[in-house]
């Protein structure tokens, strides 16, 4: 049962609850069809804790297993390889370094007045393209935002400054 009558009402009015306890039997239903066992269900007072059984190894299908051995950790990995989007965002690449830049710094350092402007055109689709990221990942807006090349946009531009220069 809820502890506070008008936060659960409050959830379920914003239908981010459904009804009270419905997703407890829902978890156990589709273990069930998992053929899974009932997970064991814990709950200190504050917290409630669901630990979930894995199947047998020898229940594992061969999908399981190759999933498993294709993904290790121990496996390498390959860099992606940056392919600019844009002209803008080639630019925007070969002009900065290595250091952490605001969308001003990187404005005036390409003879931009207009920062709204070159955060749309340069900014944007240097992010989606993967060649910048940002200081602060999770906050977007963070009034002490900046950016940096990603090691693909560095590799990328490695690889054409070595062209040019032979």
């Amino acid at each position: 049962y809820p502890y506070n009558l008008k936060i659960a009402e409050a959830l379920y009015k914003s239908m981010f609850l459904e009804s009270w306890g419905s997703g407890a039997k829902r978890i156990m239903d589709a273990c069930h069809e998992q053929g899974i066992e009932e997970p064991i269900w814990n709950w200190n007072g504050a917290f409630v804790t669901i630990t979930f059984k894995r199947r047998n190894n020898e229940t594992l299908n061969a999908v399981d297993v190759d999933v498993e051995s294709k993904f290790a950790l121990t496996s390498p990995q390959p860099r992606p390889n940056l392919a600019p989007s844009s002209p803008q965002v080639e630019q925007l690449v070969m002009a900065m370094g290595n250091d952490y830049l605001s969308i001003k710094e990187m404005a005036e350092m390409l003879g931009y007045q207009d920062p709204k402007h070159f955060r749309e055109s340069y900014v944007k689709p240097a992010l989606i393209a993967g060649a910048i990221e940002r200081l602060y990942p999770n906050q977007p807006n963070h009034p002490k935002q900046k950016y940096k090349l990603t090691q693909a946009a560095k590799e990328w531009k490695d690889r054409q400054n070595g062209v040019a220069k032979n």
